[in-house]
């Protein structure tokens, strides 16, 4: 590694954090750290096992033009951008596009200005309704949700600027990151992790009768893709970041259900309950998803994400169990739905 600097957006977040532990790992421990605490305080709580060496504030971002942040900045040798406004849920378009587009092309048009690379988070999202996951494919894009339409505008700003970039643009569309530095996530937690806490609280796993697949990655692979995008000159492109194959979430939750009995850890005697999809979620309702091309050396990285999810749950069962209490039993409807 050199004495320049890496920038990491969202780095107190949930891929963010992983990545900056990354690069610690690597060597990197010159690290700007952008993110903001004011709606999640309890993300300070990854600061402090994280090696960084300077900060700026997520939102504070929004009253610096191109000029201004690079004159606050020290010299860089790369931009990871992986912070975002990610609530699917989330109406104000206004907002989302001013956080997922304008905020996210102030740090493309940064590394434009440094001639160093930007590697950035996009999402599946943006394939909303298609059942085909292809990149490069505008009919596979139908995004169901303004947070889909964000990110949609941003992949599209860069393949329409790809010419003229003066270094490396890199796009990711993750697919659905799940592992350890999520519980803060509440309804925007992966299905693997809430289907976990389903288990313990209630005791049982509410799940959709409808036949929803959809194509998981490991949070850690997450990182070690952006790392080795960095480190290795890919190309500037937009690719998809997933497995390559569509887990049901039948199996998964049949799946955490042995992890979690093979620990003897209380659960409802019906862990798994069917239960109809309420009509008002299933216009805005991802039933299908699987990476199409992901490129060979991600495949290579991002395989096995049912074996992946075990060791996790696993993981988490014997480091808290239920946090040494048996489950309490709540009046709460948990559901499928993320």
């Amino acid at each position: 590694m050199t004495t320049r600097w890496c920038l990491v957006t969202g780095g107190a977040g949930f891929v963010g954090s992983r990545l900056v532990r990354a690069l610690n790992d690597a060597g990197q421990d010159r690290i700007v750290l952008v993110d903001s605490f004011t709606r999640r305080p309890e993300k300070l709580g990854q600061v402090a096992s994280l090696r960084v060496g300077d900060f700026l504030d997520y939102f504070e971002v929004d009253r610096f033009d191109v000029e201004t942040l690079d004159r606050r900045l020290p010299p860089l040798d790369a931009i990871f951008h992986v912070g975002g406004w990610s609530d699917v849920l989330e109406t104000d378009v206004t907002k989302m596009l001013r956080y997922n587009f304008e905020h996210s092309r102030r740090w493309l048009e940064l590394g434009q200005r440094r001639a160093i690379p930007v590697i950035y988070a996009s999402s599946s999202a943006l394939y909303g309704s298609s059942r085909l996951c292809r990149v490069n494919d505008p009919a596979c894009e139908r995004p169901l949700n303004a947070y889909g339409y964000s990110k949609l505008l941003l992949d599209r700003w860069l393949l329409t600027h790809l010419e003229d970039l003066a270094s490396r643009v890199v796009g990711f569309r993750f697919f659905n990151v799940f592992g350890p530095g999520e519980d803060h996530k509440a309804h925007n937690a992966s299905i693997p992790t809430r289907f976990f806490h389903f288990l313990r609280d209630p005791g049982r796993i509410d799940l959709f009768e409808d036949d929803i697949r959809r194509d998981y990655v490991f949070v850690d692979d997450v990182a070690r893709v952006l790392l080795h995008a960095w480190q290795s000159d890919q190309p500037s492109g937009v690719y998809n970041l997933g497995s390559g194959s569509a887990i049901t979430h039948r199996e998964i939750a049949e799946t955490v259900v042995r992890v979690v009995e093979d620990a003897g850890l209380p659960m409802d005697r019906q862990p798994i309950r069917p239960v109809p999809m309420p009509s008002a979620l299933r216009n805005r309702f991802q039933f299908y998803t699987r990476a199409e091309g992901v490129l060979p050396w991600v495949s290579d990285i991002t395989s096995e994400p049912l074996e992946k999810m075990v060791r996790y749950w696993t993981a988490r069962v014997q480091v808290d169990g239920w946090n040494g209490q048996p489950s309490t039993r709540q009046e709460i409807v948990a559901t499928s739905r993320t």
